[in-house]
């Protein structure tokens, strides 16, 4: 199991606006603000159930990574991280070097535990989060599209 590329910085917020004009003070600017819904992914599915988590996110990019900020706006993994920990680091971001279903398939049979993973009604995989926090200090995300942009779920 190789992570392989790293993609993205997810960062859970208590006022993902607030938090946009204190990253702009240093310099990050041409933040693309909107509210996450499940309609972005058709059809969208959470661990084999129809998808629910909402949140209003902000994606800032250049040409090495991106800044996923994530205000949590319904109870979800998010909102119990954000009660549990607190505004933070929550998740890195990666393009598995042997691919997504491979690295999945790797990952779960060493024993591992998805945290959640999500993919479009037609079971095209999407992403999904692993419960790395006892191993790496934080959840990691696994790609199957490209981040930042669900539409694009390959």
């Amino acid at each position: 199991m190789e992570l392989g590329k790293f993609l993205q910085i997810g960062i859970i917020t208590e006022d993902v606006n607030k938090s946009v004009a204190e990253f702009e003070k240093f310099g990050f600017t041409g933040w693309v603000v909107q509210a996450f819904e499940p309609r972005f992914i058709p059809g969208m599915m959470v661990n084999g159930e129809k998808g629910t988590f909402t949140f209003n996110g902000a994606m800032w990019k250049n040409e090495h990574m991106e800044i996923e900020l994530i205000e949590p706006t319904n109870e979800s993994v998010f909102m119990d991280y954000l009660r549990e920990h607190g505004p933070g680091v929550h998740h890195l971001a990666f393009r598995p070097v042997e691919g997504y279903e491979k690295f999945m398939e790797d990952y779960k049979n060493q024993g591992y535990q998805s945290l959640f993973e999500v993919e479009t009604g037609d079971g095209t995989p999407c992403f999904a989060y692993l419960d790395t926090i006892k191993q790496l200090g934080f959840y990691t995300e696994i790609h199957h599209g490209e981040p930042g942009d669900p539409t694009k779920c390959k």
